[in-house]
């Protein structure tokens, strides 16, 4: 059972209660105390969006903003993922890490850039987050751009801010290749010539010995087939088959 001190400050972080957290504090209690969840109270105010209580809490001496729940959670990651943008520019401000690991490798831009969300990805690339880190899954946040939430704005931010165009993870399909695959809207295809604009190889070959284009035409989306072809793609390539 964890002391009344405790209780009391995390009791209070959950309901917005910075009298009651002011309290505890007199108390000598652990800003980073937790339960066996590991859920700390600036988790807490992250998670549920308590603007008031996160700038009080970054500002306790002590306070850890890159601790990890039982889930792999960092205070940071949960903002981005509640979409709680305040939070997530006042813990960058107080030097929480935005390259942090949680569950699966994810950091949160990979969130970000799963979910779509644009001002984080440029708040997170103002404070250094890494634009070609790779997750568990060899997903880079442009990947999970461009299979997520396909983003011509967000495609571009992470270009522009250096994101590797040619990617490949141990499938040795590249980023063009799989947005190829499932490209069956205009939103779809922006994204794409941009990724094509910042340098992304037309031709480039998978395992199959294909290109995007015969993902491409096998999507039979016509615009798509467009794009490639425009940008000099090959017609007359074989695959292994």
């Amino acid at each position: 059972e964890l002391p009344k001190k405790v209780r009391l400050l995390l009791t209070s972080t959950l309901f917005n209660d910075i009298i009651g957290v002011k309290r505890a504090l007199k108390l000598k209690v652990d800003i980073n105390s937790c339960g066996t969840d590991l859920v700390t109270p600036i988790h807490l105010a992250a998670e549920k969006g308590y603007i008031e209580m996160a700038e009080f809490l970054v500002t306790v001496e002590g306070i850890n903003l890159n601790l990890r729940t039982a889930y792999g959670n960092t205070p940071l990651k949960l903002s981005v993922y509640h979409n709680h943008y305040e939070i997530t520019i006042i813990l960058l401000q107080a030097g929480a890490d935005p390259n942090a690991l949680s569950l699966f490798d994810l950091t949160p831009l990979h969130v970000a850039t799963f979910h779509g969300r644009l001002p984080f990805v440029e708040a997170l690339i103002e404070y250094k987050a890494n634009v070609n880190v790779i997750d568990c899954f060899d997903r880079t946040p442009l990947y999970m751009s461009l299979i997520s939430h396909p983003s011509e704005s967000i495609t571009y931010i992470l270009l522009k801010a250096g994101a590797e165009p040619n990617y490949k993870g141990k499938s040795n399909l590249s980023l063009l290749h799989i947005a190829c695959v499932g490209a069956h809207t205009m939103v779809q295809v922006y994204a794409i010539a941009t990724l094509i604009y910042f340098g992304a190889s037309v031709d480039d070959k998978d395992l199959k010995e294909e290109t995007p284009l015969h993902k491409a035409a096998l999507n039979g989306y016509p615009p798509l087939i467009n794009i490639l072809v425009n940008n000099g793609a090959k017609l007359y390539e074989k695959n292994i088959w």
